[in-house]
């Protein structure tokens, strides 16, 4: 048992203070050396107490069980306190609320079976984790979100339930928070994600309001459609509203929309917006549709089997700030439609159909890739594209992280597309050995492609 958890039993006996130190002090000589135990938490004791009282940097370790909602008062500022499963025991936490300027949390490796809200928090993350059937919902600074697997979330529909609904056009919209989003997140600063795994979502994988400082790097995006409310509309990401220094690289979007930036309420654009490294491959209608987003780099991506559009950028006509001075470049993309004068620069793009005013750009009925039934869309030995990227714009790395060791013309140009030719790095952790995940859910439309 631990000198700590020892120490307060003892005191709950009200044993005389002297005798107290006494036994401490035993124990302490029994274990020469050791660092104090980590507390221990038990089904029959309170998570939410042993959290709470934890010293800085403390982790407290959970045993298995299920306990009820994880709960951190509204001004609670931990210090590095982490949450999870003692050893390889499975433990279960019915969602988790942290208040309103709480935080110094990290929560790792439960299975989370509600809905979690952040009320404007401060440096939380969840790492690990295992949420269904709802997903992570609210604000803050500072966040982390890696590893997680959010899957088979679903809509609380009630007509006669009280409280705000999911949305304003469905007669059958669920009641807020369980949306059926992944992620909704909104006027956050400083937030990661990472990783992570969300397959068969009925909302949005990531629904984003008014962000800055914002990472989305290495996520798999799958099975993302309106299965639950029809009139919900699904996308991979949904960006919305006034952001600021979005960056969405090297994520894999299968079976889903890709991303959708917009304005809110008629106002609110998408500043300083990359994307870059993405492969998205058989989608439902497009893979990258911007508004308003002046001076985007969209570089290096794979997008092909959209059954729509591959990138499109629009001017909202509602808003004051102009679609303009965009980056389109080094894509291989099955669709390209934008006005010219969106774009600051386009080229070096492998286009099927739309827009292709770029001397460099390549004009192909369908890329050579190596397997696109088993979703591996890098390009065969000898394929269009393999070299035939502009090295000053490319990123240093492809979307396994490999090395485009052309990149910035020293030694000739880069690819065109998410992937480097003959690069032998592994994809990421979150969409490794694509070809045996899940298939489509029963009943889905025909694939558009």
């Amino acid at each position: 048992m631990p000198i700590g958890l020892e120490m307060s039993i003892l005191r709950t006996r009200c044993l005389p203070i002297q005798l107290v130190i006494s036994l401490g002090l035993l124990l302490a000589v029994i274990a020469p050396g050791r660092a104090q135990a980590s507390p221990v938490v038990g089904p029959e004791q309170s998570l939410n107490r042993a959290v709470a009282s934890a010293e800085p940097g403390e982790t407290v370790l959970v045993r298995r069980g299920a306990y009820p909602r994880l709960r951190l008062p509204a001004g609670r500022r931990l210090r590095g306190v982490t949450v999870k499963p003692a050893g390889s025991e499975r433990a279960e936490i019915s969602g988790v609320s942290i208040g309103r300027r709480a935080g110094g949390l990290r929560i790792e490796g439960f299975r989370i079976t509600d809905v979690s809200q952040l009320d404007d928090v401060r440096n939380v993350a969840f790492v690990g984790n295992e949420f269904s059937p709802h997903g992570i919902v609210g604000a803050g600074r500072g966040l982390l979100f890696e590893n997680n697997y959010l899957h088979d979330l679903t809509i609380h529909r009630d007509r006669a339930a009280p409280g705000p609904r999911c949305n304003r056009f469905s007669e059958d919209a669920g009641v807020a928070p369980r949306c059926g989003f992944a992620f909704r997140l909104y006027y956050s600063v400083g937030v990661v994600i990472r990783g992570n795994r969300m397959q068969r979502i009925p909302a949005d994988g990531l629904q984003l309001l008014e962000m800055r400082d914002l990472l989305v790097e290495g996520n798999l995006f799958e099975d993302i459609s309106a299965f639950v409310d029809p009139l919900e509309h699904s996308d991979s990401i949904q960006m919305l509203g006034d952001s600021d220094r979005v960056t969405i690289r090297a994520n894999f979007f299968r079976r889903a929309r890709g991303i959708l930036a917009q304005t809110f309420k008629g106002s609110g654009s998408q500043r300083r917006l990359v994307i870059e490294n993405n492969v998205m491959v058989r989608l439902w209608h497009w893979g990258v549709n911007v508004f308003d987003a002046p001076g985007a780099r969209i570089v290096s991506n794979t997008i092909w089997d959209t059954g729509g559009r591959g990138i499109g950028l629009t001017d909202d006509p509602n808003d004051p700030t102009p679609m303009r001075g965009a980056i389109v470049a080094n894509n291989v993309v099955s669709s390209l439609r934008a006005d010219p004068a969106t774009m600051a620069f386009e080229d070096h793009n492998m286009v099927d159909e739309g827009t292709r005013g770029g001397a460099h750009d390549l004009s192909v009925r369908r890329p050579d890739f190596v397997d696109p039934e088993q979703s591996d869309y890098r390009l065969r030995s000898g394929s269009q594209g393999i070299g035939d990227g502009l090295g000053a714009l490319a990123p240093a790395t492809d979307v396994r992280g490999a090395s485009r060791s052309n990149a910035g013309d020293a030694a000739g140009p880069p690819d065109i597309g998410a992937y480097e030719f003959g690069a032998r790095a592994a994809l990421p952790p979150a969409f490794r050995d694509l070809g045996a995940l899940s298939p489509p859910l029963s009943g889905r439309r025909a694939a558009p492609w």
